[in-house]
């Protein structure tokens, strides 16, 4: 899949949400040569640089299913909104495996 196959199909996955060419190219090629899901990593990229849609859409594609997953555990709604917020931390803020993803990014 070229370049340009990959930023359409993103952007048609990921319609409200406003990308450059440029940023999404330099993301990719930073982190995945041959990509197979560039509509995850449009996402990605996306959330990165602080796109408020993006971020709820990751919210509604990806959080939503934590909760029922963990209820088949019987945790608490403490426990779910703790393991909500460090993936939040990790994923989109840069805690500890955020800041593991980009260091291997920089090589």
């Amino acid at each position: 899949m070229g370049a340009e196959e990959m930023l359409r199909a993103a952007r048609a996955a990921w319609p409200g949400i406003d990308l450059s060419a440029e940023v999404f190219e330099g993301y990719v090629a930073a982190r995945m040569p041959g990509v197979v899901f560039p509509a995850e990593l449009y996402l990605a990229c996306a959330c990165s640089h602080g796109d408020a849609r993006a971020i709820a859409a990751f919210e509604a594609r990806c959080l939503s299913v934590i909760a029922p997953a963990l209820a088949r555990l019987r945790l608490g709604a403490d426990v779910v909104a703790e393991v909500k917020q460090r993936l939040r931390t990790s994923l989109l803020v840069g805690g500890p495996a955020g800041a593991r993803s980009r260091s291997r990014a920089s090589r």
